[in-house]
């Protein structure tokens, strides 16, 4: 735990393992005034000066800019704006070289000034909005400010922690060599950068304020105590000259004796730390509006005439600014000092937000360092080194490229100093391998982040394209399906339709067959009833019709008898009357059968074959029906042949006309009997063959029937044409008025007959 007491009041200080003392080389560069800004002919602002990701460009080529506008906007909390340091024309925006070890070119924005100097519209924050936070920190941030103690972190960010902060450490050691811009901005700006603590502490919940400062900065302590005398929560306190105690790790340990973890952060143990030009920004974007255009920078070393800190907009190119002071930009310049500092590739790349110094170094001063010589393992990195690392393990894994032990032996806690190569007798450069090491695993680590994400990717597709596999696979099958299923209705529509038809279709025969059959026994037979017993029985009025028919066949036969019988005895004339006579009597009978014949086909044929008997006792009926009929067609036939015998052999000729009548009169009812014949088989062959079967009995008494009449038919025409033979062909020729009345009795019985029949009908 943090003794704010012991802080505040006590003052008391630890130490740090390690470290060095080389010569500072700052009093020819500490004194007052600090130099006004110079305006170059031309700006070059890289669009990205900090940790993090550059913004979005706000501007175009040929854009007239004003002093403090905005050239980008900050897409992302890591990014944060930069700004145009005096008004101009945009000339291009293209890559240029960087201030960076590498001299790798970035993109920068190129101002060419017009010498106005216009400022923009500045937006300072009121009384009010600085009880804002949020607005406190949006105006932070949208000024550009980062760290300008070397590392160039948002300053937003670290002002927004998650954990509570217990103490805010404002860094003004300023231990590297050479460098005194924060102590000449402390000495001149002593009130500015205590009011940008208290805009900072007022952020994070009024923690206590400590300002550590090396003891060989005296006017800058002076300063700075007389600046926050009124102020309780804050203290300036004065530690050892040792470098590297401007590290921020250092710095903590040194005042608060707390050790940050490997790998960890101030904020793990609740400190936030912050630069004494950070805090002079602070103040001027919150106060005035004004956004980071512009930074203290020492111009130091045996070839500058006149070493001194200078204001200098940012994106001066370094050697513009050299020659301004009558430096020769050809001579080597290094850009931070002479331990952590590097030496600058291109003098024509420009100042940025990070760039405390530029050392011109004279002939003897700094040398390049002697030649690379193999390690000793004397151990003196190990003893300078203020992280308690061994330097010269990392030495060996760095030169095996053995990045695994590299990490073990914790490479990123590494602040590259360069204590350990200060000290180093055989002069390796061991800062600049840990820097090489820790960009290719850097790298490694971007690429396997990327080859991670590519495989996500990847698998993400194929997840994808599997599910709309799936997805297709499972639509066509329920399509099919659905095809399947709408295919079985279809036929069952058709099948079930089909069965109705035929069902409609057989129903309507049945239906049919029963109406005629209906209708037959209401108008031919009728059931009657008896009165007494209620018991059905039998209708013989059939069977009285044909024993009057009988009757009559039998008086028609007698007649006939007789008439042959007196024709025997009788003149000639007296028999061709009877043979008129008898030819009449012959049409008669022949047209009388045929009558019959049609009633009894029709009766049959009335008949339905696929109705259901609906009593068997009528079946029976029916059947003793046709056997009557049968019987007494066989004794007609009998009779017929037993009359056609008995005839005279010998009767005379009579006319030939009534011959050739009686012949003619032969053959077209003989004709008409077969033609009659075929009509009945053909519709007996036509009935439906998928008719349900009524009764077995029925349908055998039905077809005897029909056998019977078709054989008694062929008989009878037989029987006809025989006795159309046997007339005599020597019989004399009769009257003409004898044959007329011949025919008009035939026609007189026929009539009668018909007459009968419709009468018996009904």
């Amino acid at each position: 735990m943090i003794n704010e007491t012991e802080l505040l009041v006590n003052g008391k200080l630890w130490d740090y393992p390690g470290g060095v003392h080389p010569q500072t080389h700052k009093k020819q560069s500490s004194k007052l005034p600090i130099q006004s800004a110079w305006l170059p002919e031309q700006i070059i602002v890289p669009v990205r000066q900090h940790i993090g990701q550059s913004g979005m460009l706000s501007v175009n080529v040929g854009d007239r800019v004003l002093k403090g506008q905005a050239l980008t906007t900050p897409s992302h909390g890591m990014a944060v704006p930069v700004h145009a340091p005096t008004s101009g024309t945009i000339e291009r925006i293209s890559k240029e070289a960087t201030n960076h070890p590498s001299g790798i070119a970035e993109k920068s924005i190129v101002i060419t000034p017009d010498g106005l100097d216009e400022w923009c519209e500045l937006h300072p924050l009121t009384q009010a909005e600085r009880a804002d936070n949020n607005a406190v920190l949006g105006a932070i941030r949208h000024a550009g400010i980062a760290g300008l103690g070397g590392a160039g972190f948002p300053t937003e960010i670290k002002l927004s922690p998650r954990a509570k902060v217990k103490l805010l450490l404002v860094n003004g050691a300023e231990c590297e060599p050479y460098i005194t811009a924060d102590d000449t901005l402390m000495q001149a700006h002593a009130n500015a950068v205590i009011e940008g603590c208290q805009i900072m502490t007022d952020l994070l919940a009024q923690p206590p304020v400590v300002i550590a400062i090396e003891d060989d900065k005296p006017l800058a302590i002076e300063a700075l105590k007389q600046a926050c005398a009124q102020l309780d929560n804050f203290k300036v306190i004065a530690i050892p000259t040792k470098y590297p105690s401007g590290g921020e790790k250092q710095l903590i340990q040194i005042v608060t004796g707390k050790e940050v973890p490997t790998r960890g952060l101030p904020s793990d143990l609740g400190i936030v730390v912050q630069n004494v030009g950070t805090a002079f920004a602070v103040q001027r974007a919150v106060t005035d509006g004004v956004p980071l255009i512009e930074r203290v920078v020492t111009i130091t070393g045996q070839r500058v005439s006149t070493p001194a800190n200078h204001w200098v907009l940012l994106g001066t190119p370094i050697d513009s600014l050299l020659a301004h002071h009558d430096i020769d930009s050809a001579q080597r310049v290094i850009v931070g000092g002479p331990m952590m500092g590097y030496e600058l590739p291109k003098a024509h790349a420009p100042v940025t937000k990070t760039t405390n110094c530029l050392i011109v170094p004279g002939k003897n001063e700094l040398p390049h360092p002697d030649d690379e010589m193999p390690c000793i393992r004397c151990g003196q990195c190990a003893d300078a080194c203020p992280v308690s690392l061994l330097p010269q393990q990392l030495h060996w894994y760095s030169q095996a490229n053995d990045h695994e032990k590299l990490n073990e032996h914790n490479l990123f806690d590494c602040i590259e100093c360069g204590a350990c190569a200060y000290v180093c007798p055989s002069t390796i450069p061991l800062v600049l391998e840990y820097r090489q090491s820790k960009s290719q695993i850097r790298s490694a680590r971007e690429e396997a982040l990327k080859s991670e994400r590519a495989k996500q990717r990847f698998n993400a597709r194929n997840e994808r394209l599997e599910r709309e596999k799936q997805a297709r696979a499972e639509k066509h099958r329920l399509a099919a399906e659905a095809r399947l299923k709408a295919a079985k209705e279809r036929e069952q529509q058709a099948t079930q339709g089909a069965t109705a038809d035929k069902a409609d279709s057989k129903s309507a025969v049945v239906a049919a067959a029963l109406a005629r059959a209906k209708a037959k026994k209401q108008q031919v037979t009728t059931t009657p009833v008896d009165a007494t017993g209620g018991q059905v029985v039998p209708d013989n009025s059939e069977v009285a019709k044909e024993r009057e028919k009988r009757k009559e066949l039998a008086r028609a036969r007698k007649a006939q008898k007789a008439q042959s019988g007196a024709a025997k005895n009788a003149p000639s004339s007296a028999n061709e009357q009877s043979s008129a006579v008898a030819a009449a009597v012959a049409r008669a009978k022949a047209k009388r059968l045929a009558q019959q014949q049609q009633a009894d086909g029709s009766d049959v044929d009335s008949v339905p074959q696929n109705t259901t008997a609906p009593n068997d006792k009528a079946s029976a009926v029916a059947a003793a029906v046709a056997r009557a009929k049968a019987k007494r067609l066989a004794q007609q036939q009998q009779t017929d042949d037993s009359d056609a015998d008995s005839a005279p052999q010998n009767t005379p000729a009579t006319n030939d006309k009534a011959s050739a009548v009686a012949a003619a009169v032969a053959r077209a009812k003989a004709k008409r009997l077969a033609q009659q014949q075929q009509t009945d088989e053909s519709d007996a062959d036509s009935a439906p063959q998928n008719t349900l079967a009524t009764n077995d009995k029925a349908s055998a008494v039905a077809a005897a029937v029909a056998r019977a009449k078709a054989k008694r038919l062929a008989q009878q025409q037989q029987t006809d044409e025989s006795d159309a033979d046997s007339a005599p062909q020597n019989t004399p020729a009769t009257n003409d008025k004898a044959a007329k009345v011949a025919a008009a009795v035939a026609k007189a019985k026929a009539k009668r007959e018909q007459q009968q029949k419709d009468e018996d009908a009904t």
